[in-house]
C-alpha cells in the first residue's frame, strides 16, 4: 500500500495535470458522428467562448475536432486547430501533446508528411513540463 502511495505522489508531482482529452467517436470506423452528441460538444463550445476561458475553448475545440475528424471533416477540424492554437496563445501557452498529435494527423490527412512527421516529431522531443511549484 505505501508503495502505491508513494507512486501516486510522484505522479502528482512530476507529471504535468491536463484536463482530460476524450474522443466520443474513437468507435466509429470512418462513420460520422451521433448529430445529439455533436450538438453537445458544439454547445459546449460556444459556452466556452462566452465565458471567455482559453483553457475550456481549447479543451472544447479539441474534442469537437476529434468528431470532425472521426466524421471525416478535416476542413472543420482543421478551423478548430485554428482556434485551439488562438486560445493557447491568448493564455501564453504552447500546445499539449495531443494537440501537437491532432496538428499532425490534419497534416497527414491533407497529404503533407514532412509537415506531419515536424510536429509528431516535437511531441516526442518536446521539454519536460513539471507543474508549477513542484520542482
Amino acid at each position: 500500500m505505501i508503495e502505491g502511495l508513494q507512486r501516486h505522489w510522484l505522479l502528482r508531482k512530476y507529471v504535468v495535470h491536463e484536463p482530460e482529452r476524450f474522443s466520443l467517436f474513437s468507435g466509429i470506423p470512418g462513420g460520422d458522428p451521433d448529430p445529439a452528441r455533436r450538438e453537445v460538444l458544439e454547445s459546449a463550445l460556444i459556452d466556452a467562448r462566452m465565458a471567455d476561458d482559453p483553457a475550456r475553448i481549447r479543451l472544447c475545440a479539441y474534442n469537437l475536432a476529434v468528431a470532425a475528424l472521426a466524421g471525416d471533416a478535416p476542413e472543420a477540424a482543421a478551423g478548430l486547430l485554428q482556434e485551439i492554437r488562438f486560445s493557447a496563445r491568448l493564455a501564453g501557452e504552447e500546445l499539449t501533446a495531443p494537440e501537437q498529435l491532432l496538428a499532425a494527423e490534419l497534416s497527414r490527412r491533407a497529404g503533407d508528411l514532412e509537415q506531419a512527421a515536424v510536429e509528431a516529431e516535437a511531441v516526442a522531443s518536446g521539454p519536460c513540463r513539471p507543474r508549477p511549484g513542484c520542482c
